[in-house]
């Protein structure tokens, strides 16, 4: 029978990450408390000046902690304290900082405050960010410090089909937050003494070699394998896959292909894009009632507040080019699973889809995708609708109805499904997206989605589903605001 301490050490383990989250959120409050109770008594040993309440004090500090954890969220600060450096830790937090201070000001205003003790508040405003630094240095002290005993740290393996894996492993040594202990490189059985005598990879770490994998794994306690090698058809590829799909172990690609996509600030990760990832059926389903709690709510919130919009649209579409008002299609993430009545505002002329065909000639994207410029398709009212994504708006009755989420994975027509190439198919791992809700924003839409293809869609996907939390949605919520009032990659 397993000992307490041994069953506390693997639920830290396995959930340091969210522990050390809020111990991220523990530390930023305590930072705030501090600077504003410092503050408080500085300008109370200066004589002459005007004292300040209790009162004030406590709404101070209280409304400060409000609105600069809002915009912590919002930044990302707290999803991506676990694996970012201290130098993005305190460029997230500069920005949350100089937002934060803006709203604390037009706060004032609009409750009458204006009268706020200034040095109070100047005081303040110098502090924080010295008691946010010392907070965070210390934090990120202890936090190498645990990784040296073993807590929230990640045994892996790095898989190479060629001398490439070496650039993970600098990585991973350059980049100790990222909580990785390489335990070994792993090769294809045909390859391993080859690049064994090639490579020298025996004088950094041990080598195993893919038909070992069940008993290095269970030797060295591997959490995850991490390739350089690009989804390809290679036999060898396939086969340390599914050896993990067998195994349960963490699967992700480092390849120059998928650090391209993490080149946007919003993702501000170096750990790769999961290719495989073993389910926590326990962890999924709080997430999964959560996020449907915050759909409902988020949803709802939105048809109220466009129902003006709503309305006035309609009544354009009806008169500038009659009815339907509405336009419905079948879509999915993955062809032949979970297809679903998607809803829209009719942008396009009524046969429209009759002449989809002939357009996939001078289709501008690949694989799943379909853009054409100057779709000539468009009616003069869709091309303001389609311009600020306002035809997205009936979506939000698909959340309701559970068919779609706020955020997750664009669906597709069916259509645009059956014209993705295998080329396109990322080894037939594109099918992995199926493992999340569609949604009517996500990562591919705030990404700049004209100037993406279909396969660099697909990894943004994965490691949104990967990524997935409330936190993460409120911040692709937040990025797709300038995206619609911008008109941003809209077709």
């Amino acid at each position: 029978m397993k000992s307490s301490y041994y069953i506390f050490k693997n639920f830290i383990k396995r959930n340091w990450r969210s522990i050390f989250i809020l111990f991220s959120l523990a530390v930023d409050t305590t930072a705030i408390i501090i600077s504003s109770k410092a503050a408080y008594l500085i300008r109370d040993l200066i004589p002459d000046l005007p004292t300040i309440t209790i009162t004030k004090f406590i709404f101070f500090t209280f409304n400060y902690w409000v609105i600069l954890i809002f915009f912590g969220l919002i930044f990302g600060l707290y999803r991506t304290s676990f694996h970012s450096n201290r130098t993005q830790q305190y460029k997230i937090a500069g920005k949350a900082y100089l937002y934060s201070m803006l709203m604390i000001f037009a706060s004032f205003y609009l409750l009458q405050q204006a009268e706020f003790p200034r040095r109070f508040v100047l005081f303040f405003i110098v502090l924080l960010p010295i008691m946010f630094i010392v907070g965070r240095s210390i934090l990120y002290r202890l936090h190498l410090k645990f990784q040296k005993r073993g807590w929230g740290v990640r045994n892996v393996l790095i898989y190479a089909e060629g001398p490439d894996g070496k650039q993970v492993f600098d990585k991973i040594i350059l980049y100790p937050e990222l909580g990785y202990k390489v335990k070994g490189f792993i090769f294809n059985d045909y390859a391993a003494k080859e690049l064994h005598e090639q490579n020298e990879f025996g004088k950094l770490t041990p080598n195993y070699i893919v038909s070992q994998l069940e008993k290095t794994a269970k030797n060295e306690e591997i959490d995850t394998i991490l390739t350089p090698t690009m989804v390809n058809g290679k036999k060898g590829f396939v086969k340390i896959l599914h050896k993990c799909e067998k195994n349960r172990i963490k699967f992700k690609i480092v390849s120059p292909e998928s650090e391209n996509l993490l080149r946007f600030a919003y993702i501000l990760d170096m750990a790769g894009i999961p290719l495989y990832s073993p389910a926590r059926t326990k962890i999924l389903f709080i997430k999964n009632f959560f996020k449907r709690g915050f759909d409902i709510i988020g949803s709802m919130s939105a048809l109220i507040i466009l129902s003006p919009l709503f309305i006035l649209i309609s009544l354009a579409i009806v008169l500038r080019d009659g009815f339907p008002i509405f336009f419905s299609q079948k879509r999915a993430l993955v062809k032949g699973k979970n297809e679903f009545l998607f809803y829209k505002f009719r942008s396009m002329i009524k046969n429209a889809e009759a002449l989809q065909d002939e357009l996939y000639k001078i289709n501008l994207t690949s694989g799943g995708l379909f853009r054409v410029e100057d779709d000539p398709r468009l009616t003069k009212v869709g091309k303001i609708i389609r311009k600020f994504s306002l035809d997205e708006i009936p979506q939000f009755f698909n959340v309701l109805k559970g068919d779609m989420s706020l955020v997750g994975p664009r669906p597709l027509s069916i259509a645009d499904l059956s014209n993705i190439t295998p080329e396109n198919t990322i080894g037939g791992y594109y099918k992995l997206r199926a493992n999340a809700k569609p949604g009517i924003t996500g990562l591919w839409q705030i990404s700049g989605r004209r100037e993406l293809s279909f396969k660099e869609m697909v990894l943004l996907d994965l490691y949104y589903i990967e990524n997935q939390s409330i936190m993460f949605d409120l911040e692709i919520l937040f990025e797709t605001i300038p995206v619609v009032l911008f008109g941003k990659g809209a077709y």
